[in-house]
């Protein structure tokens, strides 16, 4: 799902998408598929949490937002990723989330833009590995550097 696809989504079309992989339709789980779709980068727990209670008049433990970010990554909605600071961030799954550029300053996450070249490359890569007998199940790319805030 793209950035501009994510904007548009309702809490009724996250609520439909819940139950469509079994999760219960709750009001955190809306509450922080939202939060997520609204970010270009991944977030901490914290941050969701933060964001959550902010964007409601309902109030959010972090326990709540835990296990909904828990459940969410069991379901293959969300990605947990681990910065090189240690630290759990999560986005929503895409197509994306697994080509990352990760800022060495502030560890902040965010999936690479789409290239035709870049996906060139890993398929490339892929067919090399299978003649070598390997039989890989997918890639996962990390560039790290400075973001342009961070660089300022």
């Amino acid at each position: 799902m793209t950035s501009a696809a994510r904007s548009t989504v309702s809490a009724t079309d996250w609520q439909a998408l819940l139950h469509a992989h079994g999760l219960r339709v709750t009001r955190a789980a809306v509450s922080v598929l939202a939060v997520l779709s609204a970010q270009s980068a991944a977030l901490t727990h914290e941050e969701v949490l933060a964001t959550c209670r902010l964007a409601s008049e309902a109030g959010f433990d972090r326990v709540t937002v835990y296990r909904v970010l828990d459940r969410l990554t069991q379901a293959g909605l969300a990605d947990r990723l681990m910065g090189s600071d240690g630290v759990a961030r999560f986005m929503l799954h895409d197509a994306q989330s697994s080509q990352l550029f990760e800022c060495e300053a502030c560890h902040r996450l965010q999936s690479l833009p789409e290239d035709a070249e870049l996906q060139a490359v890993l398929e490339r890569l892929s067919r090399s590995l299978r003649r070598r007998g390997m039989k890989p199940s997918e890639s996962a790319l990390r560039i790290r550097g400075t973001c342009a805030d961070c660089r300022h």
